[in-house]
């Protein structure tokens, strides 16, 4: 069963549970489900395909992956650590349309949850992605042209599905999240994970340096 599937069934069954906690308080698996639904259909009229975030740890950021999953858009999350030249090429290389922030600006579009949208002029051809890609996760790299990994919504649930499977009979109730959700581990072996083996997430925002 896909995450989405899980928590689709699992809003239903149970909505007053507590899956997220973050600074803004806790988040039901019926606050949860109901902002994936709303992200999706705002995304889904911006015409928004392919995405990039750059969003401090939250409830928001998960229900954002979570909707670009639904609507089968591809969804690169950047880190806060990223330059402007890394963003800037990261964004290039995979041909994103849409770029969505916590902050507000000249030319944004006021998303679910106090996020906000932006279009992003491309140039050129397309770069060609696979028909399967929901995620792409880019290494931080030691220059401005960080590589990409290209990540479908079956792979990211067959990771997370078999750590809890490894899991049985010891799986937290609660995931302490202390990697930016942009990191590929954090987002498939804790949230993913946590989200599946019906588990709390905690979100405290990401750690920055003085």
């Amino acid at each position: 069963m896909s995450l989405l599937d899980h928590l689709r069934g699992r809003s239903a069954q149970a909505p007053n549970a507590a899956c997220l906690s973050d600074s803004q308080g806790s988040w039901t698996l019926a606050r949860l489900w109901a902002r994936v639904e709303q992200l999706a259909e705002a995304l889904t009229r911006l015409d928004a395909t392919r995405v990039s975030s750059q969003l401090d740890n939250g409830g928001e950021a998960v229900a954002l992956d979570l909707a670009l999953r639904r609507i089968g858009a591809v969804h690169l999350p950047l880190p806060g650590f990223f330059t402007a030249a890394q963003v800037a090429h990261a964004q290039r290389d995979a041909g994103v349309d849409t770029h969505i922030t916590a902050r507000s600006g000249a030319w944004c579009v006021e998303l679910p949850g106090g996020l906000h949208a932006q279009a992003i002029r491309r140039e050129g051809e397309l770069p060609t992605l696979s028909a399967a890609t929901a995620l792409i996760t880019y290494t931080s790299g030691s220059t401005g042209a960080p590589k990409g990994v290209c990540l479908s919504s079956a792979h990211l649930d067959q990771v997370s599905a078999a750590i809890v499977d490894a899991l049985a009979g010891a799986t937290p109730r609660r995931h302490l999240a202390l990697l930016p959700l942009s990191v590929l581990l954090e987002q498939v072996a804790g949230v993913g994970a946590a989200l599946l083996a019906d588990a709390e997430v905690v979100l405290p925002p990401s750690l920055k340096p003085d």
